[in-house]
């Protein structure tokens, strides 16, 4: 019996893989939406009510991952926070000018920090929305669909 139980556990992950390389390789191809947020959970819960709203998406901990993979992807939007490891937010729109001006996408900012500085640097980086954590989900999501042309349900 312990050996059915183990086979079928590692069938479920063998199953569990092949989906997660499936979505990785559609996210690669078609149209998706990045979220770039060192918590962990609000990035993968943000991802879990975009997919629900059938939206590709990807969760990235690291600025840093998200720059190496980003020439791989087709951005259809970014949700970025400002406060990240090794690289703040508004570095890493520094950095996607050049390829957002080849290809746009909409950006939409996510931060804790409700500083002026913070508000006047975001402004001056032609995103397409600001929110403040503790983020409204039906808001955020309604800006996403309004930026990215994808009707409402």
């Amino acid at each position: 019996m312990k050996g059915l139980l183990e086979n079928a556990s590692e069938q479920k992950a063998n199953k569990t893989r092949a989906l997660d390389f499936i979505k990785d390789l559609e996210s690669t191809t078609k149209p998706c939406i990045c979220i770039v947020e060192d918590d962990s959970l609000l990035g993968q819960q943000l991802c879990k009510i975009l997919e629900k709203e059938n939206f590709l998406c990807r969760h990235y901990s690291s600025p840093v991952d998200f720059l190496k993979d980003i020439s791989d992807l087709t951005l259809l939007a970014l949700v970025l926070d400002i406060r990240l490891p090794g690289m703040s937010g508004i570095d890493v729109l520094k950095n996607l000018e050049p390829l957002r001006q080849k290809k746009p996408f909409a950006i939409f900012i996510m931060t804790g920090d409700s500083q002026k500085s913070t508000v006047e640097a975001v402004a001056k980086s032609k995103v397409n929305g600001f929110f403040v954590k503790p983020l409204s989900w039906e808001i955020l999501v309604k800006e996403i669909k309004k930026h990215t042309h994808k009707p409402k349900d």
